[in-house]
């Protein structure tokens, strides 16, 4: 968000930038000419936003290119810079694929994280069970088989970790 909000600057550096260029040439060949030194527009909205260059250029590609339910995340401070980033090269569709499935394998290791000492999802009852099959079974019958199952293959049969 830091980032998004320095990249407003960068249109105003890059005048200033050229104002400073502008003011270089004419001023070319006179003696008492001041030192104007060059502008780094990146390395000032680094700065402003406390953050190093390479992420502004990231920010600045995710914000191009990023699907936008990915750059709510960033936002959100669901989704680090990095990872955003490397799923820009994939398309908009992949993207969020990509971040379903990063959400899931977080949600299951909370999950498993609440597991209590025997090994039982809390959550994991009886009854919650016969519900989401009775569930499953109303919009695909005929695909259930019945065997034994462990704990844990149930929990993540039923999207419960």
């Amino acid at each position: 968000m830091r980032i998004r909000l320095a990249l407003t600057l960068e249109d105003y550096l890059h005048a200033k930038g050229r104002e400073n260029m502008s003011a270089g040439g004419e001023q070319k060949g006179l003696t008492n000419s001041t030192n104007l030194t060059p502008i780094d527009v990146r390395r000032l909205i680094a700065n402003v936003a406390g953050t190093g260059t390479g992420n502004v250029d990231k920010v600045r590609t995710i914000l191009q290119k990023a699907h936008p339910n990915i750059t709510r995340a960033l936002q959100t401070s669901h989704l680090r810079i990095h990872r955003a980033w490397t799923w820009c090269k994939l398309s908009k569709t992949d993207q969020l694929k990509a971040f379903h499935e990063l959400e899931e394998g977080l949600s299951m290791r909370k999950g498993a994280r609440k597991t209590n000492k025997t090994g039982i999802h809390p959550s994991l009852t009886t009854s919650r069970i016969l519900q989401s099959l009775a569930r499953f079974e109303t919009s695909h019958p005929d695909t259930f088989s019945f065997g034994a199952a462990s704990v844990q293959e149930l929990s993540s049969l039923l999207g419960m970790m």
